[in-house]
C-alpha cells in the first residue's frame, strides 16, 4: 500500500513540471538496501513508467557538486531512502544537502524521505547509529566544520518532512507454532502507524484466523529470471560465459525455479571446469544437494506427527502424479489417515493438487528430499530401506536382497519381465511369493510373483 501511494504522488508531483530530464532521483546507501528495498522500489519505478536517476550514474572521479547539481536539478522529485549506514557515507550526505539546497531554492521540488527500519528522531537529532556515524564525521573535517554542519542541517530539515517510515519486521522459519503467530501480531502497536509485518511460512493456517492481512504466495522464478541469478551467483554477471550457456540451462531446469536452490548451487560450481560441472550434475540426479535438502527439510521436521511424516514421504516415493481419490483409496488401504493427512500437507506447502486433473504433485527438489530421507535409512543397501523403486526394487528382486524393513516397493512390471535376468527369477521354476504394491494401474492391487 505504502508503494502505491509513493507512486501516486510521484505522478501528482511530476505533472507540474516539464522542464526536467527525469521523473525521480533516487539516494540511497548502495551496502544497505541495493539488493532488497532499493531494487524493489527501482522495479516499481519502472512498471510504473517513472524515469530516474541514481548515483551510480555520476562517477566518482568527477566534479561532486557540479554533476549532483545537474543530476539533481534534472530530475522533478528526490526520493532519499534513509538506513542505518546512510550517515556513514559523504557521497550521501552531500547528495542530501544538494538535494535539500534545491528544494530551498525551489518550492516545487518535491521531497520523499523513506525512513527504512529507522527511525525520524534519529536522522532529526543525530543519534543512535547516526550519531556514531557524525562523530567520526567531526574527526575527520575538523578543519571543515561548516560542512559538517551543513550536513545536520539536511538532516534535520529532511525529517521535519512528510515521509514513509518503512519498519519490516520478518519472522524467520521458528515458518511455525500458532500461539507465535498470534504473539506477533498481538505487539503490532509497537510499531509506527503504516509499518508492515512480513512473515514467512509454509503454514497456511496459521494466517486463516486473522482478517487485518494480506496473502501473497511466492512463486517459483521463471526460466529467464532463474538463469540470471544463479548467474550472478556463478559468474558474478547476469548472464553465463562462453562455453556454459547448456550447462548452466540444464543447473537451472533441476532447480525448478527454486532461488535458494539457485544460490547454492551456483556457489557450489562457480570457479570450476566443465568437466567437474558434468560429473557435479550427474551426480545431482542421484544424490541431491546435502545444504539444499537440508534447508526444504525444516518443513517436513516441522509436521506434527510421524502419520504425516510417513504418508509425505510415502507419496514422494509412489503416489506422485496419481488422481487424489486413486491415491486416497490405496493410502487408506495401507492405514493412513488419508484425507486429513493430504490437507495437512498442502496446508505446509509440501504437496500441491492440480486444480484441473485432481492429481497430487511436488515440487521435484521436495520429492528428492523425500527420497533422500529414505536413501539416508541405508546408504549402501537399498533392501534396508523402508521404501525402494525402479532400479533399486528391480535389483532387490533379481538379488533377493530385501528385508523385513521394505514398507513399499514400485516397479513398472512390464519392462520388468522384459528383462532376462527377471524370466528367470520369475519363472515357474523359481517363482518365489511376494507381494508388491504396484501403483502404476488404475487401482490398487497385489500381484503374486
Amino acid at each position: 500500500m505504502a508503494a502505491a501511494i509513493s507512486l501516486t504522488r510521484l505522478h501528482d508531483a511530476s505533472s507540474c513540471f516539464y522542464r526536467c530530464s527525469y521523473h525521480a532521483f533516487l539516494s540511497f546507501r548502495g551496502e544497505d538496501t541495493r539488493k532488497g528495498f532499493s531494487d524493489h522500489l527501482y522495479r516499481a519505478l519502472e512498471l510504473a513508467g517513472i524515469t530516474f536517476r541514481d548515483d551510480d550514474e555520476i562517477e566518482r572521479g568527477a566534479n561532486i557538486t557540479a554533476e549532483l547539481h545537474k543530476a539533481i536539478n534534472e530530475s522533478k522529485v528526490s526520493i532519499i531512502v534513509f538506513s542505518k549506514n546512510y550517515a556513514t557515507s559523504r557521497w550521501c550526505l552531500d547528495e542530501l544537502a544538494r538535494i535539500m539546497e534545491r528544494r530551498r531554492s525551489d518550492d516545487g521540488h518535491f521531497v520523499m524521505p523513506v525512513f527504512y527500519d529507522v527511525d525520524p528522531s534519529h536522522v532529526r537529532k543525530q543519534t543512535g547509529s547516526f550519531r556514531e556515524a557524525f562523530c567520526r564525521h567531526e574527526k575527520r573535517f575538523k578543519e571543515d566544520m561548516d560542512k559538517v554542519e551543513e550536513w545536520r542541517r539536511a538532516l534535520r530539515d529532511v525529517a521535519d518532512l512528510a515521509g514513509m517510515v518503512w519498519k519490516i519486521a520478518i519472522i524467520h522459519r521458528y515458518v511455525n507454532n500458532l500461539d507465535q503467530f498470534n504473539a506477533i501480531l498481538g505487539i503490532r502497536e509497537w510499531f509506527y502507524p503504516g509499518s508492515k509485518i512480513i512473515i514467512t511460512t509454509r503454514h497456511k493456517n496459521l494466517s486463516r484466523a486473522h482478517e487485518d492481512h494480506a496473502m501473497f504466495k511466492v512463486e517459483e522464478l521463471n526460466e529467464y529470471e532463474s538463469l540470471e541469478l544463479f548467474s550472478w551467483h556463478t559468474f558474478g554477471q547476469s548472464h553465463p560465459i562462453e562455453g556454459y550457456m547448456e550447462l548452466s540451462r540444464s543447473v537451472v531446469k533441476h532447480c525448478g525455479g527454486l532461488p535458494l536452490a539457485l544460490q547454492v548451487l551456483g556457489s557450489t560450481l562457480s570457479g570450476n571446469e566443465v568437466d567437474v560441472w558434468q560429473s557435479a550434475l550427474q551426480k545431482l540426479y542421484e544424490i541431491p544437494n546435502g545444504k539444499v535438502q537440508n534447508i526444504l527439510r525444516i518443513s517436513y521436521d516441522s509436521l506434527q506427527d510421524d502419520h504425516d511424516k510417513n504418508l509425505f514421504l510415502h507419496i514422494a516415493c509412489f503416489i506422485i502424479g496419481k488422481e487424489k481419490n486413486f491415491a486416497i483409496k490405496v493410502l487408506d488401504g495401507l492405514d493412513f489417515y488419508t484425507r486429513i493427512g493430504i490437507q495437512n500437507l498442502v496446508d505446509r506447502c509440501l504437496v500441491k493438487i492440480d486444480n484441473e486433473d485432481n492429481r497430487l504433485s511436488m515440487h521435484h527438489l521436495l520429492r528428492d528430499m523425500g527420497r533422500g530421507i529414505i536413501r539416508e535409512e541405508s546408504p549402501q543397501d537399498p533392501g534396508k530401506r523402508s521404501r525402494v523403486w525402479h532400479k533399486d526394487a528391480f535389483n532387490i528382486l533379481r538379488k533377493r536382497t530385501g528385508t523385513e524393513k521394505v514398507r513399499g516397493l514400485m516397479l513398472n512390471l512390464p519392462v520388468l519381465m522384459e528383462d532376462e535376468s527377471c524370466k528367470t527369477l520369475f519363472g515357474k521354476s523359481n517363482r518365489k511369493r511376494c507381494h508388491v504394491e504396484d501403483y502404476e494401474g488404475n487401482a490398487s492391487r497385489r500381484r503374486q510373483i
